[in-house]
């Protein structure tokens, strides 16, 4: 199959918007503005930037989707957005932030990917972002106190397949705080009516038939933790199914923060 025009991908990633399932905000982080505990933060931050070793942004899989094939082109092609393809932990941090305490402002995983992290407009529960450099925060989430970040399988969320069980993760706020993750679970579901946003899914590790409603209460409530969500593909259709990475707060989930 020919790779899709420009025209119609674009369209493709329009359409994409209406059919992923979003979560929700993360519990604010409080930063102590007491001088010994920021120089104690401070040097929490540079221990953890020298023992983490530099990430690199592994290239997209190969797929012979046409419309997976098209979008990884467009990333990659003439005109698109200049992003590092290496970046350390304390050089992410002061990139991102902009001085928000308690707004996630990008997600850092060792040896994976390091991107930055933006808010669902108020109101609007289905915004998800178009482009490729960035992961979108779920609104609803900080009613649950559960995070949710979410992207497109042919954008960043491609990055999360990345992701395996033990690795660690470390959420960035706009005031440099940090709170860390680590991965416990990769969760893979079908979706028996792909078109809707309200379909029935399969669990393809149990075979049991869930409603979206009971999914995204597995993935969305309770204890405080991470969630990662994007669409499977699967059978040549990108929304064939919904992919979750979980992740749980490491030790007591303090904070190190930058200057």
């Amino acid at each position: 199959m020919t790779q899709l025009a420009p025209r119609k991908l674009i369209t493709v990633r329009l359409l994409a918007s209406a059919f992923l399932i979003l979560s929700c905000l993360a519990s604010s982080a409080a930063v102590d503005s007491d001088s010994s505990a920021a120089a104690s933060r401070r040097s929490q931050i540079a221990a953890l930037a020298q023992a983490l070793p530099t990430i690199y942004k592994s290239p997209a899989p190969k797929t012979s989707n046409s419309i997976a094939a098209a979008a990884t082109h467009w990333i990659a092609g003439p005109g698109a957005p200049s992003v590092p393809t290496s970046v350390d932990l304390e050089t992410f941090v002061k990139r991102v932030s902009n001085g928000q305490s308690g707004v996630i402002r990008g997600v850092f995983v060792p040896g994976q990917f390091a991107l930055s992290v933006i808010q669902q407009p108020e109101n609007n529960a289905t915004f998800v972002s178009n482009k490729h450099d960035l992961i979108t925060q779920f609104e609803k989430a900080a009613r649950n106190g559960v995070t949710g970040l979410l992207a497109h399988n042919y954008l960043s969320g491609r990055l999360f397949y990345q992701l395996a069980s033990g690795q660690e993760v470390f959420v960035v706020y706009g005031d440099g705080a940090i709170q860390r993750y680590r991965v416990t679970g990769i969760h893979r579901f079908q979706k028996l009516n792909p078109s809707s946003l309200r379909s029935n899914l399969v669990d393809l590790s149990t075979g049991e038939v869930l409603t979206t409603a009971q999914v995204f209460n597995r993935f969305y409530r309770g204890d405080h933790h991470l969630t990662f969500q994007t669409c499977l593909e699967e059978e040549q259709q990108w929304d064939w199914g919904l992919t979750f990475f979980l992740a749980t707060p490491i030790g007591d989930n303090g904070l190190a923060a930058l200057p």
